[in-house]
């Protein structure tokens, strides 16, 4: 795939937006009924040249996997997240303004992005630019960059939780997780990945490790959100154990942003 793409490609995605923003939404399962509490921004890439060479010829987008490498490679990654960054933003001004509604929304940080001096700065601009709040615009963080660099990743998000962004560590249980990092790691919410947890074939052991991870929350004080939920027993394990929320394939598929107004607009 790398082959049929050029740096100049990339930077015309950026330019002429061919990047669609999609949002996959979050719910609260605490209740009764699942209510929709938030969504994450994840980017697809509209890109007809290459889309008509994929194996799959229904395949109108292609998913991260395929292209963020790319764009790191070619020293992009960083103009890539602010496109994100932006977008969502937007979004999330515009779903205020025509709905009526606040949605939060989380975008990702890179390992990169941490490292950049003017992170927090550039954050703040988007969100005073869009009228909007750092409540509405949660930041997303690798537990893998954490693991790599530890204090540098730590004094990055202080500094960010200084400026009021709520911050959410991605993809925890990976086989890097600790202990001592849910307590160093200045943190609002643990998000724990259920294709690792649902890997393994023992149904009391996985229950277990959800119900650990609940009450360490609990002790700690931040939230969950379990993503990549698939099945209603995964479902029903996590509700049974405390989880506040769940995202993923049993409720929905990241989708276009139309599309999640007119969920929005259905209630």
């Amino acid at each position: 795939m790398s082959d049929l793409i050029s740096k100049e490609a990339l930077i015309t995605a950026l330019k002429e937006k061919q990047l669609r923003v999609y949002y996959q939404p979050k719910y609260d399962i605490r209740g009764d009924e699942p209510r929709l509490k938030g969504a994450e921004a994840l980017v697809r890439w509209a890109y007809p040249a290459i889309s008509e060479q994929l194996d799959n010829s229904t395949t109108k987008v292609m998913t991260p996997d395929m292209f963020l490498p790319l764009f790191e490679q070619e020293g992009l990654l960083h103009e890539l997240d602010l496109y994100v960054w932006t977008e969502a933003a937007r979004q999330i001004s515009a779903w205020k303004k025509e709905l009526g509604v606040t949605v939060p929304v989380s975008v990702n940080i890179s390992r990169m992005d941490l490292y950049d001096s003017g992170l927090s700065e550039t954050l703040l601009r988007i969100i005073r630019e869009n009228g909007i709040r750092t409540n509405d615009f949660m930041l997303e963080i690798r537990e893998a960059d954490y693991v790599e660099d530890a204090e540098g990743v730590t004094r990055a998000v202080e500094n960010l939780r200084d400026h009021g962004f709520r911050i959410v560590m991605d993809d925890f249980g990976r086989g890097y997780s600790s202990l001592n990092m849910l307590i160093a790691l200045p943190i609002h919410v643990l998000k724990l990945d259920m294709k690792y947890l649902s890997s393994s074939n023992d149904i009391e052991k996985i229950q277990q490790m959800v119900r650990f991870f609940t009450d360490v929350a609990d002790y700690l004080h931040f939230d969950i959100v379990a993503e990549g939920v698939e099945t209603a027993e995964e479902l029903q394990l996590l509700k049974k154990h405390g989880c506040s929320q769940v995202q993923g394939f049993y409720y929905s598929e990241p989708m276009r942003a139309e599309q999640f107004s007119a969920l929005l607009t259905n209630g």
